[in-house]
């Protein structure tokens, strides 16, 4: 192939993120090795090209199994919201069992009933689900020799793309087996990643692909209902215009500090000692908006959706004219990579269309995920928020005061610097007795007001006064 003609035609596979960073997918009549340890993905990944290809695209898939069943193989990729029945009653799509195979002769027999197969449905896509079925059985020539004379020329002459699983043992890293710079075009490794604080993550590393340019590095991945999604860090030179629409915060007193209220579709932030109302101000930013008829969205990392709505209920409001606006959803991201994190943000987004939305708690995300990722999976939330037109607020916990936040900021003050309205609560002694502060530190687009106002609470709401 001539990585540098124009005319090479893209696959591409259907997998999320995946032909972003590969530029539109595969090269037209490719063959893929797909390496990897046990349970890092690499059939589901196969599978998703093989489905997409079929459902999405027209290109009928065959898949030739050496390591499961027909029925197996169905049951799960169900699960993952891949119905190959239905692809295989319409004719596009056909699956082989060869996991019984053992010796050579019944291999070449599979490989007989793959080309038959192949050539009833007028296959363009295939998977060869593994390799190393065929290495056990034969020598590095005679696989070599097999491959080149059978699977080349399928690919080749028939328009084929494939992928062809090559299994890993635990612990190697390295892929070799005397094959793949051979008959492969591109090279992808898939492999579990320990991370220091958090889960292992799920990382692919593209090795080779002849025919398109490529970045180096490793990508996240995450496997859930719909099958698998490829983590792209996202650009973040990209510029948002910010809206000339005001919204209200719910607290006349605040609005008026920062221009007549939050700008539509403003990624902010509030940050505040403990105990200093952080969560109070948010949520009324909230109950304002679910007031005014927008859909509002409260995502919380520290509280349950049934502790908060009986404080909502405390304070004297009626769950029933909030629900209908107010949703309130408890998680808990210990058990998820910040790529995972990413991914069900964007499936909330998607899902509830929020218009207003209160991130409560980012310290519990902070102590997940290392101060890079942290830092990272903002940047992409801000991202997700700005993609939906939701205005945002997110809620974090610092001991800060006006007179220190440069120097004391931490990492807070890289969260700080991709916020667009920053809003900190600290406590100050006022005489004989400590009083809750309230100051706008960063409001972009805005000649904000800087002066400091108290913050009281009263029966759980928020009211600002000099």
């Amino acid at each position: 192939m001539n990585v540098g003609d124009s005319k090479l035609e893209s696959v591409p596979t259907g997998i999320p993120g995946f032909d972003q960073i590969t530029n539109g997918g595969f090269v037209r009549n490719s063959i893929v090795l797909l390496a990897g340890n046990p349970g890092t993905g690499k059939s589901t990944f196969a599978a998703k090209f093989i489905h997409e290809g079929a459902s999405k695209y027209k290109e009928p898939g065959v898949y030739v199994s050496f390591a499961e069943s027909k029925r197996e193989f169905y049951s799960y990729m169900a699960q993952l919201g891949m119905n190959f029945e239905i692809l295989e009653s319409k004719g596009l799509f056909r699956f082989i069992e060869a996991f019984t195979a053992s010796e050579k002769a019944s291999v070449e027999a599979v490989l007989d009933e793959m080309l038959e197969k192949i050539q009833e449905i007028g296959a363009k896509r295939l998977v060869i689900d593994s390799i190393t079925a065929l290495t056990n059985l034969f020598t590095p020539m005679e696989v070599r020799a097999l491959f080149h004379n059978t699977l080349y020329r399928i690919c080749k002459d028939m328009g084929i793309t494939a992928i062809i699983i090559a299994d890993l043992p635990v612990g190697e890293a390295s892929v070799g087996h005397g094959v793949e710079e051979f008959i492969t075009d591109a090279l992808i490794k898939l492999e579990l990643t320990e991370t220091s604080i958090g889960p292992p993550k799920r990382m692919m590393e593209i090795i080779k692909m002849r025919g398109r340019p490529l970045g180096f590095g490793k990508y996240e991945f995450v496997i859930y209902e719909k099958g698998i999604d490829i983590y792209v860090p996202m650009g973040w030179k990209y510029e948002w215009k910010l809206s000339n629409e005001r919204i209200s915060t719910g607290i006349k007193e605040l609005d008026d500090l920062i221009g007549g209220g939050m700008r539509r579709g403003c990624f902010g932030i509030i940050l505040g000692q403990s105990g200093t109302g952080k969560s109070i101000v948010a949520r009324n930013f909230l109950i304002a908006g679910a007031k005014s008829k927008e859909k509002s969205l409260l995502l919380t990392f520290q509280e349950s959706s049934e502790q908060i709505w009986k404080f909502i209920e405390e304070i004297g409001l009626q769950q029933d004219e909030l629900r209908e606006y107010l949703t309130i959803i408890s998680l808990y991201p210990g058990r998820l990579t910040s790529g995972a994190l990413t991914e069900l943000m964007k499936q909330i987004f998607e899902r509830y269309r929020p218009q207003r939305v209160v991130v409560d708690g980012i310290n519990s995300i902070k102590r997940v995920y290392d101060e890079e990722e942290f830092v990272e999976f903002i940047r992409s939330l801000k991202f997700i928020s700005k993609g939906n037109g939701s205005t945002v607020l997110l809620v974090g916990a610092v001991n800060l005061y006006p007179n220190n936040l440069l120097e004391h900021a931490g990492v807070m003050g890289d969260i700080l610097e991709i916020a667009e309205l920053g809003i900190l609560l600290y406590l100050d002694k006022v005489d004989d007795r400590w009083v809750r502060k309230l100051v706008v530190i960063k409001a972009k687009g805005t000649r904000h007001s800087t002066k400091e106002l108290m913050l009281e609470i009263k029966k759980g709401r928020p009211y600002l006064n000099e």
